[in-house]
């Protein structure tokens, strides 16, 4: 995570829904509320795909769907706008949406694949809509802040010799409890890396140095790509100096 340093500031649409299911063809239908919605663009595939997509000359957002089979776990990489991202997820029938800002880029390559032979479909649309801030996502993103920052000290702390042990476990507590407001939340893109987060600093077995690798991280990594990717700042307040 970027320390003091702020994401591109934009918005967030509502992704128009599908039918979930696994089939040769992504039903299609337009979004919702949109000036005006562009043809949808699908590709399928059983393990792996990829595509490249024609972003029309006026549109400023972009909706991809995924929907897979079984317990899979996808990835999906895409250069969108100005990050390149990694987006994971486990199957489960369900559909698994993303919402994107659509820079200067004028083609979209996307791949996806499974860790284990599969169906699966990528419905990719785009509007002509500018975005409009998703204000749970905003709301998770800025709560991460709280939580990557206290648990950064703590463990920084510790290293420089600030922060003992027992209030290195302290701070972790703190970092946890930060995450508890979101639990009643609606389930979105975010949910599950946060899930992994709030269970990474619960561990019972948790010790000064395991919020540098692991579970955690990787799980932080998604978030801030899906927060930088939707325009909302992320960064740690380093207390000792970084």
């Amino acid at each position: 995570m970027r320390r003091n340093s702020a994401a591109l500031v934009t918005a967030v649409l509502i992704l128009a829904p599908i039918v979930a299911g696994c089939t040769a063809t992504a039903p299609r239908q337009t979004p919702t509320a949109t000036p005006r919605a562009f043809v949808p663009v699908d590709f399928a595939g059983t393990l792996s795909g990829e595509d490249d997509i024609r972003i029309p000359a006026n549109a400023h957002s972009a909706f991809i769907t995924v929907v897979c089979s079984g317990s899979n776990s996808f990835s999906l990489d895409g250069a969108l706008n100005s990050t390149v991202g990694g987006l994971n997820g486990t199957c489960n029938g369900g559909l698994h949406r993303y919402t994107m800002r659509v820079g200067p880029l004028r083609s979209l390559n996307l791949q996806l694949e499974l860790d284990k032979v599969g169906t699966f479909v990528v419905d990719t649309r785009f509007s002509s809509d500018v975005y409009k801030e998703d204000a749970q996502l905003a709301k998770q993103c800025a709560s991460v802040v709280v939580v990557a920052s206290d648990a950064f000290n703590a463990e920084d702390g510790y290293t420089r010799g600030k922060v003992t042990l027992p209030e290195w476990h302290t701070r972790i507590a703190t970092a946890a409890g930060a995450l508890k407001p979101l639990s009643g939340e609606r389930p979105n893109i975010l949910t599950q890396p946060l899930t992994a987060v709030a269970v990474a600093l619960a561990a019972p077995t948790a010790a000064p140095g395991a919020f540098e690798r692991g579970d955690y991280e990787s799980a932080m990594s998604e978030i801030r790509q899906v927060c930088e990717d939707n325009g909302v700042a992320t960064y740690i307040n380093a207390e000792f100096g970084g």
